[in-house]
């Protein structure tokens, strides 16, 4: 039975009664003297002294009861939490309600960057409509972002995600527009035939925006009156019915889960500004295409306001 248990938790800090060691974190003993401890990306350390009192206080944090006082009074108590609280291995204690270890991984992941990332978003607004966008709907609520239903000016912990079946350039550009306004980060969850696209994330003053996106598409189309009669269709079918997939629902909700943590949390190894990405659901293949700002873009342009200057100018 699927959850709905948040992975995209608060850093927990040390010696806070929310914090436990994350579920997928194993150790053992290695002879009378060693202890191995082994962390979800594969990595290990091995504690050379001292090993029973790190193994308790390990099986404290473990354990589902307070980390209290009796658990403070361990030897290595202090030590061991701020080594696993550096490498991202403790979570709150919400995460571990689940036994999703998927959740459990993305929960490490985005603790293990959380020291190096300034950007944390709090709140959501989702736009759109079609079968995409109730994928979309859905990971959210796997997620700890509050989804409000307007978004508020001036608040740049908010993230916009723009999800429509087909690639409805109408409505990208019109809430890309609106995002760039108002300072806050965006990112667009598409569909072209079998394939899921995402992004470009948009950090507003950063790099490129959809515009940038919409008119490198249209400059690179071999007839423009095609792609912009392409653009029209996509914007009208995506409220017709019957547009769905109870096979790719799973699938769908994990990349844009995926992309929607990364992007709330500056992750920027796994989805980095201004490219989009375009999964295969039947090849299971993936790329990329990299967006570049557009100096005289009309949204996000640094030049935009400029008079441009001719050749007999110069």
């Amino acid at each position: 039975m699927a959850t709905s248990t948040s992975f995209l938790c608060g850093n927990p800090e040390n010696g806070s009664e929310d914090s436990v060691i994350n579920p997928l974190v194993e150790w053992t003993r290695v002879g009378q003297d060693k202890l191995l401890l082994r962390m979800p990306d594969g990595e290990q350390i091995t504690f050379d002294q001292k090993a029973r009192e790190v193994e308790c206080v390990l099986e404290c944090l473990r354990s589902r009861l307070p980390s209290d006082a009796r658990g403070r009074t361990l030897p290595m108590y202090e030590p061991v939490v701020a080594l696993l609280r550096e490498r991202g291995l403790l979570v709150a204690r919400s995460v571990t309600e689940s036994r999703d270890w998927l959740q459990h991984y993305l929960a490490f992941v985005r603790a293990k960057a959380a020291p190096a990332t300034g950007y944390a978003a709090r709140s959501c607004v989702l736009f759109g409509s079609g079968w995409i966008y109730e994928r979309v709907a859905s990971a959210i609520r796997h997620t700890s972002l509050d989804r409000q239903s307007a978004p508020d000016d001036g608040d740049s912990a908010t993230l916009i995600v723009v999800a429509s079946d087909w690639e409805s350039h109408e409505l990208f550009r019109r809430e890309n527009e609106g995002a760039v306004r108002r300072g806050q980060r965006a990112t667009f969850i598409g569909r072209m035939d079998a394939r899921i696209l995402t992004g470009p994330l948009v950090v507003p003053g950063q790099g490129a925006c959809y515009e940038c996106y919409y008119r490198k598409l249209a400059l690179n189309a071999p007839f423009r009156a095609e792609f912009d009669a392409y653009s029209a269709l996509c914007s009208e079918r995506h409220d017709q019915p019957g547009r769905t997939s109870s096979l790719a629902c799973g699938l769908v909700e994990y990349i844009v889960a995926r992309h929607i943590l990364a992007a709330a949390n500056e992750l920027n190894d796994v989805v980095f500004p201004g490219v989009v990405e375009l999964y295969n659901c039947v090849t299971m293949e993936r790329a990329t295409r990299n967006v570049l700002r557009l100096p005289r873009c009309g949204v996000c342009g640094s030049r935009v306001s400029k008079r441009e200057r001719s050749i007999r100018e110069l």
